[in-house]
């Protein structure tokens, strides 16, 4: 009888764990050859065609993609790029199931690309053939914004790079057509809707194609236009006589206006617009600012300057050289000098009256205005845009413009400088120091700007006056979106001054003799 040896090193399996793994190979082998007769489910699969005709429009509340429907594909992964939360080389979104997706993770002027492709039908892990990309789309979205009651901008695709939809309530239902789109905009049960259909041609299938959209109008930012003259401001001490400007006071309590040929200036309240009382002013007032209480009225022919507090003249500044128009900052009043080729900006230090020595600018300085921050100063000049560096006085940098500028304004934020010049406005970027955007409108005489800063990024919206004998109009333009309209007014339209929310605008009429005001 042989007795078993029992190695170093070595451990004896179980007999029953020997079993086990016979009995799993045999399992094994079993199932290998009861299936040898069958291909894997995903093989016997076609990959999904790439999907066509993939377009974007742009939703009150977002983008939305629409494409053809992909041969084999049981749902859809969507690419964006820039990616969200930094997601790089992943779906977007998985998972759709119908050809059509709107992306509501969206900011407001920012552009995105976009492609789809389809995905076959999966095995028991939930998995699937991806098939490949459709082309690529770009877009950019912008919110829609009310101008008069005309939605701007309401499509951007990228075979139609933008579609308007028109609306004025007044008016009712409006068609326009862009490209080869046409749209509708109707309100129901105060709901305002929008319809659009698309005219695609198709040249290798010889046809025109028509596609319909649809939606709701719902959170749009309204830019607060006003459609027509809404008053006139009662004179209720005698009749105007050539108002020439017009400034309202920080709290807007109060209106002031700059009669030239009458020498003296109109005080309402704006409350109920009436006139409250008169100041006899200079010969000749021109400009005004208001400035930390005080009225100051440039008098062009006394070469003075009038400073009115509490209704009443305060003190009289002697400014030499044909005052015209005056900015104001910290405890100094700059003023533009107009006598014959003189080419300075005054300086007035307002605590004692006295001049300081001037600033060198272009020829026949018009329009002025001072960043809110006080370190820039701009002078529009026959064919320049003077930049002046408050702290040392000089002359900074110098912009082209047109021969005849007159009004200059600054927006709030001090993002933009504006300018009217002749048939033009434009604005310069105040970082870059360079010209932006413009709008130009044939047979126009641009005079005087007010720019008001709208809420939730909007932007700046401009007025401006148009004394052209053939205009007589109040301009508004929106530079982000570049919508612009006007509305007719009297003859010589000059001084203007809007409230800091833009809903209500004070303007002369020159020749008429009479200030009004529009209202939102």
């Amino acid at each position: 009888m042989k007795k078993a040896t029992i190695l170093p090193n070595r451990k004896s399996r179980p007999t029953g764990h020997l079993l086990i793994c016979l009995s799993a190979h045999l399992l094994i082998c079993l199932h290998l050859a009861c299936n040898n007769s069958r291909v894997n489910p995903l093989e016997d699969e076609t990959e999904p065609q790439p999907p066509t005709e993939l377009s974007a429009t742009i939703l009150p509340n977002g983008i939305q993609l629409t494409w053809e429907k992909s041969t084999h594909a049981n749902t859809y992964k969507v690419f964006r790029n820039p990616p969200a939360e930094n997601d790089v080389g992943k779906p977007y979104r998985v998972g759709i199931e119908v050809p059509q997706f709107t992306d509501t993770n969206v900011v407001n002027g920012t552009s995105y690309e976009y492609w789809v492709l389809g995905v076959g039908p999966g095995d028991e892990d939930g998995s699937g053939i991806n098939g490949n990309p459709s082309q690529r789309i770009s877009v950019t979205f912008s919110k829609q914004l009310l101008l008069r009651g005309r939605f701007i901008n309401v499509f951007t695709r990228a075979s139609i790079p933008e579609v308007q939809i028109a609306f004025d309530p007044d008016v009712g239902t409006v068609n326009t057509a862009n490209n080869g789109a046409f749209s509708v905009a109707y309100e129901q049960e105060g709901v305002y809707h929008w319809t659009a259909s698309h005219l695609d041609f198709l040249p290798n299938q010889g046809e025109v194609r028509t596609r319909e959209t649809a939606g709701e109008l719902g959170d749009i930012p309204l830019i607060p236009i006003p459609k027509e003259v809404a008053g006139e401001v009662d004179a209720r001490f005698g009749e105007f006589d050539k108002p020439w400007s017009i400034v309202l006071s920080d709290d807007e309590r109060q209106g002031f206006i700059v009669n030239q040929n009458g020498n003296f200036v109109s005080i309402f309240d704006t409350s109920d617009n009436r006139v409250r009382q008169t100041v006899d002013v200079g010969e000749i007032p021109t400009g005004a600012v208001y400035f930390e209480g005080k009225l100051f009225v440039a008098n062009s022919r006394s070469d003075t300057v009038s400073v009115i507090e509490q209704g009443k003249i305060k003190e009289t500044l002697n400014v030499s050289g044909f005052p015209a128009y005056l900015a104001a900052h910290s405890d100094r009043l700059y003023v533009t000098l107009q006598a014959g080729r003189v080419e300075k900006v005054a300086i007035v230090n307002i605590n004692n009256g006295q001049q300081e020595a001037p600033i060198l600018v272009g020829v026949s300085p018009s329009g002025i205005a001072v960043a809110p921050d006080g370190g820039f100063l701009y002078v529009a000049n026959r064919g320049r845009l003077s930049v002046v560096e408050l702290g040392t006085k000089t002359e900074s940098a110098q912009i082209p413009i047109g021969q005849v500028p007159q009004g200059v304004a600054i927006s709030p934020g001090g993002m933009y400088v504006y300018i009217a010049d002749s048939a033009r406005i434009t604005r310069v970027n105040t970082v870059t120091r360079a010209e932006e955007d413009s709008l130009e409108q044939p047979n126009t005489l641009f005079g005087w700007l007010a720019v008001v800063e709208l809420p939730d990024g909007l932007g700046d919206l401009v007025y401006a006056t148009d004394e052209h004998l053939s205009g007589n109009r109040i301009w508004m333009w929106h530079p982000q979106s570049g919508a612009s309209d006007s509305i007719p007014v009297g003859r010589r339209p000059f001084g203007i001054a809007a409230t800091k929310d833009g809903r209500r605008v004070y303007f002369c009429e020159v020749d008429e003799n009479r200030v009004r005001w529009l209202e939102n």
